[in-house]
């Protein structure tokens, strides 16, 4: 039946407060609504994707277009929009400041492809612009400089004669490093373009030309940048102690990279301990039994098993095993059996680390002293076992009476 003034008054307003809440109520409306231009405004202001529930009369409106720009986060909203807004050139620089969807703005307004000013001040907000721009504005230098300075990778869209282009291949890097992907090929064997490109992120080392990846000055600044550059480095520099140190020092996972000779290197040995915990497990047999390394690896990484890599001659020493025991009570099972059963050796242990007790030797698990001066350290009653409820050292034993 036809809805009386009053009556259609009322429904309007109750669909302006749905689409209020939810934007997409929009599509629950008939044609009526959808061509009402409050209504649909208001639905895209809240949700930008309900524009293309709007009638064809209303996409056409510029304001309720404009409002899907702003409102919408990906662009959807200009695959919706009817063809005679490809006349307002004017009103999407504004909208690409807020939001930097180029892209799906472009593809939907072919035309604007070959508005030179229009697409200037798109690569300005977003250099990805120049992807969809016409073949004569990616040969335009000033464009092309724009693009780059927003976003060294969109050189990877420029004509080929700018990419070749010393001027415009160092702004593209010292954006990004990683344009050196995309500059022209005599451009990869530039020592300054490539220096420039590492600085900025030393894995653009792998897109040099491999007599720069044998540069030592090259390396060393790729490799302090990002250490894992390593493996792009020349053979020759991954044997390299220095190189090899400093990429360490930015990441230890470059130690993978580095030549296993220097595994047998002391020098290399000792400086990688510092930043990988793994160092001596992969250290030479001959270095896992010097005793420097040992302890500089004990003391580096106080809750890991250096003990367990160290050579078994150390097994017996001392101080490094009291030393491991004050950071992992279990590196006493990797001890000598000597020192396990040793009285004085293993009362130092427990007075360090109560829970070593658990790996003493038998024998001495019932000694009075040791097991006191064990439950003093983790502050339990040795004559209350519920006092050690669940701890690892629950296997604390009552003393002998």
């Amino acid at each position: 039946r036809l809805l009386g003034a009053a009556e259609a008054d009322a429904l309007r307003e109750a669909v302006l407060a749905d689409v209020r809440c939810d934007g997409r109520a929009l599509e629950h409306e008939g044609r009526c609504i959808r061509e009402d231009r409050e209504v649909v405004l208001t639905a895209v202001r809240r949700d930008a994707s309900t524009f293309e529930l709007a009638a064809p009369s209303v996409r056409t409106d510029r304001e309720v277009a404009l409002a899907a720009v702003r409102f919408d986060a990906v662009g959807r909203s200009f695959a919706w929009a009817a063809p005679r807004l490809t006349d307002y050139a004017g009103m999407f620089p504004a909208a690409f400041i807020r939001h930097e969807s180029l892209l799906a703005i472009i593809e939907a307004f072919l035309s604007l492809q070959r508005d030179r000013g229009f697409v200037l001040e798109a690569v300005r907000i977003n250099g990805f612009a120049l992807k969809q721009a016409d073949a004569a504005f990616r040969a335009d230098r000033e464009i092309v400089c724009a693009a780059v300075d927003r976003c060294g990778l969109a050189l990877e869209h420029a004509e080929a004669a700018l990419r070749a282009d010393p001027a415009v291949a160092r702004r593209a890097v010292d954006d990004c490093g990683l344009a050196l992907a995309h500059v022209g090929g005599a451009l990869r064997a530039d020592r300054s373009v490539v220096l420039a490109a590492v600085l900025r992120s030393g894995l653009a080392l792998q897109h040099a030309d491999a007599v720069l990846r044998a540069d030592r000055q090259v390396v060393l600044e790729a490799v302090q940048s990002n250490g894992i550059a390593l493996q792009y480095a020349d053979p020759a520099l991954r044997a390299d102690s220095q190189v090899a140190v400093a990429a360490v020092q930015h990441s230890f996972q470059a130690s993978e990279y580095a030549d296993r000779a220097l595994w047998a290197d002391r020098a290399f040995v000792l400086a990688a301990i510092q930043y990988d915990k793994l160092a001596l497990q992969k250290a030479d047999s001959t270095l896992q039994a010097d005793r420097e390394i040992v302890l500089a690896a004990v003391h580096k990484h106080k809750h890991d098993f250096a003990l367990r890599h160290a050579g078994a001659v150390l097994w017996g020493d001392r101080e490094i095993v009291l030393k491991a025991i004050q950071y992992n009570a279990l590196a006493l099972q990797e001890a000598d059996a000597a020192l396990r059963a040793d009285h004085d050796f293993v009362l130092a242990a427990v007075q360090k680390n109560g829970m070593a007790l658990r790996h003493a030797d038998p024998a001495l698990q019932d000694d009075q002293e040791i097991v006191l001066a064990a439950a003093r350290q983790m502050a339990v009653d040795p004559h209350d076992a519920s006092s050690i409820h669940e701890e690892p050292a629950a296997a604390l034993r009552q003393p002998s009476v």
